[in-house]
């Protein structure tokens, strides 16, 4: 039987994630060897990059197109939104977490534990992908209001108590250390490790997903579009 497939991405927002993934790799491995500048492995790193001043350049380059990605989310939603005419409060509560996730991490661990028939039923986006999204817009802001601050300190002394910046400096750096960690640990196992999906996700690559994995992982949104499609 052929596969049937079902657009669940759009180019835009394929583009963001690939945006995302070359800024945040390329902040990774030049912004921890600063951090934790001590340690033989960073210092041999650094000097492959062609030393510290190099490794500056390639570190605010990618901090450039990392505050861009932010921006050129926001304008997409603006097109979505202004241009599209579509509802912003619909966009919003399609990812926003509510009760319902709540309950559907309940349901999950319930069928994982053998306690319920059947896993939850989760629209476009289950309660992990919410939190990734949410924790990743939240820490993508935090490292831009940071990262300005690291990057100018002497204009934002003459604009700021002092403490402001080594305090700007900690949060950079163990906010880094933890964003760095949850992409290894978690989301790596999403896309990646997981029974469903391995040895790699294509749908955020290809934008693409079929009517069986979404019917699995996504019942209510594949129940709601063959719904859509049948009217």
């Amino acid at each position: 039987m052929v596969e049937r497939y079902l657009q669940r991405f759009d180019l835009n927002q394929r583009l963001q994630h690939l945006a995302l993934i070359i800024s945040f790799t390329a902040l990774a491995v030049t912004g921890l060897p600063m951090m934790f500048h001590e340690a033989g492995i960073s210092q041999w790193w650094v000097n492959l990059l062609g030393g510290i001043e190099v490794t500056r350049v390639i570190h605010r380059i990618a901090a450039i197109g990392f505050a861009g990605v932010l921006v050129y989310h926001l304008i997409y939603i603006f097109w979505r939104v202004v241009i599209k005419k579509e509802s912003l409060v619909g966009l919003v509560r399609i990812i926003l977490p509510g009760i319902q996730d709540v309950r559907g991490l309940g349901g999950m661990f319930g069928h994982y534990l053998g306690l319920a028939r059947r896993g939850p039923r989760w629209d476009r986006y289950d309660a992990m992908q919410k939190l990734e999204y949410w924790a990743g817009a939240w820490g993508l802001i935090i490292m831009v209001i940071t990262g300005v601050v690291n990057w100018f300190p002497v204009e934002t002394a003459k604009l700021l108590p002092g403490f402001v910046i080594p305090l700007a400096k900690a949060i950079h750096g163990w906010e880094a250390v933890l964003a760095v960690f949850w992409v290894i640990a978690v989301h790596l196992y999403s896309v990646v490790w997981s029974r469903h999906v391995f040895p790699l996700d294509l749908s955020i690559w290809t934008g693409r997903i079929s009517h069986e994995r979404l019917k699995e992982e996504h019942p209510a949104e594949h129940k709601r579009v063959h719904t859509s499609e049948a009217s």
